[in-house]
């Protein structure tokens, strides 16, 4: 009867501290979230482009960076594909990401900035894997190999809602594995 006793009292003390550590897990993800609702990613214009660029209109005031999506060169692909495929799931997230920029333009015309690594494509490493960024400050130049901390959200590119890191830090780093294969 006592060991019964004293199991009960263990799988109590367990549930009371998981259904904590759920809770607060799940209160800092509503605070994130509430903040993307006020990401606005704007076109503003370049006159050395001649086009507009996308950025943020404003740097993110905090960020939780106890919770932190490090996106690895290991999985690099997986990774990106799954919060393209989830994009709900990951709104408000914290992420990290290492890769070098790459620019585009999108429908409108906008120029557009990301962080990408090369993957295999249809004709051997001619794909490209990555997320968007928008960012308030100065864009470094196309090929720099950059680190960038941030929150995803999302912004509407050739007519659909698709993910964007919102800027909060971003730094020249060194040189990583810019061919990845998964």
């Amino acid at each position: 009867m006592k060991n019964s006793t004293v199991l009960v009292i263990g799988i109590v003390i367990v549930l009371v501290v998981a259904g904590t550590a759920f809770a607060m897990n799940g209160n800092k993800r509503q605070v994130n979230r509430a903040n993307v609702e006020e990401l606005v990613s704007i076109a503003v214009p370049d006159e050395k482009e001649g086009a507009n660029v996308r950025k943020m209109d404003k740097f993110l005031p905090s960020i939780d960076e106890t919770n932190i999506l490090e996106i690895k060169e290991n999985y690099f692909i997986e990774s990106t594909n799954d919060v393209y495929l989830n994009l709900d799931d990951y709104l408000g997230r914290s992420v990290k990401i290492q890769g070098y920029v790459y620019t585009y333009r999108d429908n409108n015309g906008d120029i557009c900035y990301a962080v990408v690594r090369n993957t295999p494509g249809c004709c051997g490493n001619d794909g490209l894997a990555g997320l968007d960024i928008r960012y308030a400050g100065e864009y470094p130049e196309e090929g720099d190999w950059i680190e960038v901390v941030g929150i995803i959200g999302k912004d509407n590119i050739f007519n659909s809602d698709k993910p964007a890191i919102y800027v909060y830090h971003m730094e020249e780093t060194e040189v990583g594995n810019i061919f990845v294969n998964r």
